[in-house]
């Protein structure tokens, strides 16, 4: 959203009124274009925000890392007072996680195992070439604390040091830019890919009856848009991040190399050389963490990027239908739910044009008049009260 420069003819105490409005109303509900864009309209707001995302928003970050495929460590901002040093934040282990170990999912291990696992993982983590980390904001709060809703990428953590008791210190002004900045980059060509796949389909179906976006021109059907975020632009933005990421750092002192894994090449669809599968042990066991495609068809949910879903949340998450011709009621953000959860599970043609979709759940019954089934699932699902997590498939 370009922002006008008449504020800058106004006085200056009028002005910084108006920017801090114009902040408030963005910094809950967007902090990616709160920190990347409102942070630069003025020294003031620049101190501003800093200090309030270090209030607010740090606190809701929270870093993942893997040692291969069956370890992770969950870091979480520590509770006990930061030294005098606004840049840097000290995170703790909030959480650790071994699977298997004797054939059960283990919160805890042997000291000894967990320090080889912990030291071994650190290890391998290499910006330039190998990112074992996943990093998030706002789970639980972002889209009204909804499922998938929040930020996730595996973005840098810049100025990484290891302190006694299993902590890591780091700037974290720097990774907040790194991980917003992509964020926004990836809204913008997710937008592009969006508009040109809504084109493509009305193009190519004259005789259906489209949808309508307001007063803006016609689109598919919701559960059509649903697949190409789900299908193919969610993953397809994070290949524009990557090779983004490549392109600036011919710029710095160390390249990033753009590789990408075997096992998510059904998600990111890239071309892979012969050094790579064998890198990366096609035909062995598998041993290599999940990369951001994996975790992120995982955690992450294109509902909330639906203007449908947004207006829910503004009218208070209705369960039922309003009274106003525009009102949206629960039901139909579940129906968005299920239908994201189906283009995902189908193993047909994606040209198959939402056919498929109706048959999948005659055969598993999930769209179904059940009360008590769409209450069970608006608690789990629209209050947020579940989270999900990659694991290796047993």
């Amino acid at each position: 959203m370009a922002l006008s420069t008449i504020w800058r003819e106004l006085p200056g105490d009028l002005a910084e009124q108006i920017l801090s409005q114009l902040v408030a109303t963005h910094f809950h509900r967007d902090p990616a274009y709160t920190w990347a864009c409102l942070r630069h309209l003025s020294a003031h707001q620049k101190h501003v925000i800093e200090y309030r995302f270090a209030q607010f928003w740090l606190p809701k970050l929270s870093i993942t890392l893997y040692s291969g495929v069956r370890h992770k460590f969950e870091y979480a901002l520590d509770k006990t007072p930061n030294p005098d040093d606004s840049d840097r934040a000290t995170f703790s282990i909030e959480r650790q996680i071994h699977h298997p170990l004797l054939g059960l999912s283990q919160d805890s291990v042997p000291g000894a195992l967990t320090e080889k696992c912990l030291r071994d993982a650190w290890d391998q983590y290499d910006p330039a070439t190998f990112r074992n980390i996943t990093v998030r904001l706002g789970e639980g709060y972002l889209s009204g604390g909804c499922r998938g809703g929040y930020l996730v990428n595996d973005t840098d953590i810049p100025g990484l040091q290891f302190l006694p008791g299993r902590k890591i210190r780091f700037c974290w002004k720097e990774a907040m830019n790194g991980l917003l900045r992509e964020e926004l980059y990836m809204r913008k060509v997710g937008d592009e890919m969006f508009a040109e796949a809504c084109n493509r389909w009305c193009a190519q179906n004259l005789q259906a009856p489209p949808a309508t976006a307001g007063n803006g021109p016609p689109v598919p059907p919701l559960h059509i848009q649903v697949r190409f975020w789900r299908c193919d632009i969610q993953s397809a933005r994070r290949v524009a991040v990557f090779k983004h990421r490549v392109a600036k750092s011919k710029e710095s002192a160390r390249a990033v190399q753009l590789r990408f894994a075997v096992h998510s090449v059904n998600l990111h669809k890239q071309e892979l050389y012969l050094d790579s599968v064998i890198r990366n042990n096609w035909l062995a066991l598998r041993t290599q963490a999940p990369d951001i495609f994996e975790v992120a068809s995982v955690e992450e949910s294109v509902v909330p990027r639906f203007d449908v879903f947004q207006r829910w949340l503004d009218q208070g998450r209705q369960e039922y239908e309003g009274d106003g011709d525009g009102d949206v009621r629960a039901e139909t953000i579940l129906d968005l739910y299920r239908d994201e959860y189906a283009w995902s599970c189908r193993t047909g043609s994606p040209d198959d044009e939402g056919v498929g979709i109706e048959a999948f759940w005659e055969k598993t019954g999930r769209r179904t008049a059940d009360t008590s089934y769409s209450r069970l699932e608006f608690i789990l699902i629209l209050a947020g009260k579940t989270k999900r997590r990659w694991d290796p498939a047993p």
